[in-house]
């Protein structure tokens, strides 16, 4: 039988040994991979390296973004609203803003009612 045979135990001996050798060697590759602490010249480099790989990825976001602000129009640019023209077109369709008209007229209400106080007032002082 197998278990018994002189050959067949030879051949389980030298594969056993086999393992043996591939899982030390694998050991001893796992520890030389271990971070060994760094001092002096090696640390100061990889520190820098790591400063100027944290710059570089900065440099290329605020790139991106002076990208983007240029594609966007400044405040300054934009079309100020007219107050003295009540009948103001919405640009994107061509319907009148009603809210804003109506927002208008209220305050040129409003507007009209404080200068005729103010009439009145220095008009009573008068007398």
């Amino acid at each position: 039988s197998r278990a018994t045979d002189p050959h067949q135990k030879e051949l389980r001996r030298k594969r056993r040994l086999e393992r043996k050798k591939l899982r030390q060697l694998k050991r001893d590759r796992k520890n030389g991979k271990k971070k060994r602490r760094r001092s002096g010249k090696g640390k100061k480099r990889k520190n820098r390296n790591r400063k100027n790989k944290k710059n570089k990825k900065k440099r290329r976001k605020n790139k991106k973004n002076k990208r983007r602000k240029k594609k966007l129009k400044p405040t300054n640019d934009r079309p100020e609203i007219d107050l003295s023209n009540t009948d103001t077109k919405s640009k994107s369709n061509g319907a009148p803003d009603f809210e804003l008209i109506s927002i208008l007229d209220k305050t040129k209400d409003t507007m009209k009612s404080n200068i005729e106080k103010i009439k009145a007032e220095a008009d009573t002082q008068k007398d």
